[in-house]
């Protein structure tokens, strides 16, 4: 079989890897004693794949019958039966023949990557492959990732075993590069399958070519997820849960747990009204009065238990300090739910798949509101392609899906570490994702009422860290700041209250007769050195570290901006040196002295830029000296 196929088929007709549907019929080998037999039943096999895939890709596999492949085909009815024992083994089989030739297509296209000598190389390579082959072949494609688990177990197996043989090349490869060696398997398998679940979401929107156009980006994506710098792992034994109940507060709910209780027992197939009713305890009548048919309950129960779960994971998103530790608060609270609820975790995460089309689309509505846990890491991180939160749930629904698939929902909680780095690595960073992801998500944050987190926030905030910056040369009313950066009052008065919310500014008392309002100020202020001898050793050490905060974000963020660099009368300079004490005396008196005329030129500026109505240079300067310990 070899992988042919155009970008544009004519109505009716459905382009295969065996062919156009509408010339399967006319493949068939000329009759007469010269042709061997094996020869004309691989070639009857051949295009009973093809109208196969024709066949599930337009009507759907529980829709497809012996006919339509037969009709298709052109292979009789008595043949198909001499060939297949039914439609499922035909239907496995096709499957199996694709799966052979993706894998054979994308694990070219890793030993052509491998030339390189790249892990970057060999991430993008298989991406491009396998985007290719489901936007050449959209009909296959449609009937592996859309309607194999209409199949059965049978019908999953070529795909598990593709999974597995492309987690073990992906080990085999990760092994050839120093850096990449100590990737953990679950961000290796989370990436292989969340390829297979974009290209089902562009399939079900009919967007195959902007898959392929996305690559770049997902790749830059999945490029982030570097091997954690520390072992993921609880920092707390995960809850256990006892048996799921049907009992529920009313019919309908108690027909929905009914349902999904019957499903992983069963399957989707198996779980019929009939089943659901007997579990449930009820009558037909009382199921039919609360839902049409099967589907019905199958979509109800998705926005019921999808409900349920948003609202597990906002609320502890809420109640936690610091985004990195609210994304693992949620994480835990999703994962500990989904282990609390057996049945309709896998009805969510497993059975899905196999109800169709419909009920991948319902789950994908229904749980939308989770994509605003990113949204904070995308004002941080402006950089990070959109797709990311796209390619963050992929992983996430892949672990699910196989953990769920293969063991159960027990082991859930265990995967929010990882869960965790997957989704903050691309937008904070391998080593404060891997802090977060193995915390319990329930900090609060230090004492210092400016936190390095809420100072990274601000930095890519620009109105709201100028009105910071304002109170922070000098206490101000709203009305003097919204004044200064000419801006409305309200907006001004909604910001500072933001940021004295976040401990970033406090009051300073009410203004005086020419001022409005209250009076705010930075919680970082000038002292001179009597005040700050008067301080306590823990209190010196907490402002200096706030200080030191805010140097470490500006300059990441000049750096990333490539403004650090870009006049070449920047000034930068480390100077290492012994001192008696005389000698660091007068060090001080040099940075006090320096102090007051970097203070002396502000003002002049300010002045002459006002008087011209010119925006000026947005400008820092960092001074410090200290004491080094021996080495």
């Amino acid at each position: 079989m070899t992988l042919e196929g155009s970008l544009g088929s004519a109505p009716g007709m459905v382009d295969t890897p065996w062919g156009s549907s509408e010339t399967l019929r006319d493949r068939r080998l000329p009759p007469g004693p010269g042709t061997p037999a094996e020869k004309v039943a691989e070639n009857q096999r051949a295009r009973l794949f093809g109208a196969m895939v024709a066949s599930v890709s337009e009507r759907g596999y529980a829709a497809t019958r012996i006919s339509d492949l037969s009709e298709i085909s052109g292979v009789s009815k008595s043949t198909f039966y001499s060939l297949f024992e039914s439609k499922q083994a035909c239907f496995v089989a096709t499957i199996d023949a694709m799966v052979d030739t993706g894998m054979a297509v994308a694990t070219a296209a890793a030993k052509e990557s491998d030339r390189g000598g790249t892990w970057e190389g060999a991430v993008t390579s298989v991406f491009n492959a396998f985007a290719a082959m489901v936007q050449l072949q959209p009909a296959a494609a449609r009937t592996l990732l859309l309607e194999a688990h209409a199949g059965g177990s049978d019908a999953l197996k070529p795909l598990e075993r593709a999974h597995d043989v492309f987690e073990r090349l992906g080990r085999e490869r990760l092994a050839m590069y120093p850096e990449w060696k100590d990737q953990p398997v679950e961000i290796l398998s989370a990436q292989i399958g969340v390829m297979q679940e974009i290209g089902r979401s562009r399939l079900l929107d009919g967007q195959e070519e902007q898959f392929a156009q996305q690559i770049p980006d997902l790749a830059k994506v999945a490029l982030t997820h570097v091997p954690p710098p520390k072992p993921l792992r609880l920092s707390t034994r995960p809850p256990k849960f006892g048996p799921e109940t049907i009992e529920a507060h009313d019919n309908a709910e108690r027909a929905m747990r009914a349902f999904a209780v019957v499903a992983a027992e069963r399957g989707y197939e198996g779980a019929t009204v009939n089943e659901v009713v007997k579990r449930a305890s009820m009558s037909p009548k009382t199921f039919y009065a609360n839902f049409a048919d099967r589907e019905d309950v199958l979509l109800a129960s998705i926005d019921t238990v999808s409900g349920q779960l948003v609202t597990a994971v906002l609320t502890a998103f809420n109640r936690s300090h610091g985004w990195p530790e609210r994304i693992r608060a949620g994480f835990g609270s999703m994962l500990n739910f989904l282990a609390s609820r057996p049945a309709m975790a896998h009805l969510l995460a497993v059975e899905v798949y196999a109800a169709g089309p419909r009920a991948l689309k319902r789950r994908s509505r229904a749980l939308e509101p989770l994509g605003a846990l990113l949204a904070e890491g995308y004002e941080e991180s402006p950089q990070v392609p959109a797709v990311a939160s796209e390619f963050i749930g992929g992983c996430i629904v892949t672990l699910l899906y196989r953990e769920i698939h293969k063991n159960g929902t027990q082991g859930l909680p265990n995967l929010a570490p990882i869960c965790t780095y997957i989704a903050l690595a691309p937008f904070i960073g391998p080593e404060r994702a891997a802090d977060a992801a193995n915390g319990d998500g329930r900090g609060r944050g230090s004492s210092a009422p400016i936190e390095l987190e809420a100072i990274r926030k601000l930095a890519v905030q620009p109105t709201k860290w100028n009105a910071f910056m304002a109170v922070s040369q000098g206490a101000a009313t709203a009305s003097e700041v919204s004044r200064e950066l000419e801006l409305p009052v309200a907006e001004v008065k909604r910001h500072l209250e933001e940021l004295e919310g976040q401990g970033l500014i406090e009051a300073a008392g009410e203004g005086g007769p020419n001022q409005e309002g209250r009076l705010y100020q930075s919680t970082m202020r000038l002292r001179d050195a009597d005040e700050w001898e008067g301080l306590s050793q823990e209190e010196r050490e907490r402002q200096s570290a706030e200080i030191g905060n805010l140097v470490k974000v500006e300059v990441e963020r000049a750096v990333g901006e490539k403004t650090y660099d870009a006049r070449v009368d920047r000034h930068l300079n480390r100077l290492s040196f012994r001192v008696d004490e005389q000698g660091w005396r007068e060090v001080g008196e040099i940075h006090d002295a320096a102090l007051h005329a970097l203070l002396r030129v502000q003002i002049e500026s300010a002045e002459r830029l006002r008087q011209r109505g010119e925006k000026g240079i947005n400008a820092r300067s960092v001074q410090t000296s200290f004491e080094m310990p021996e080495s």
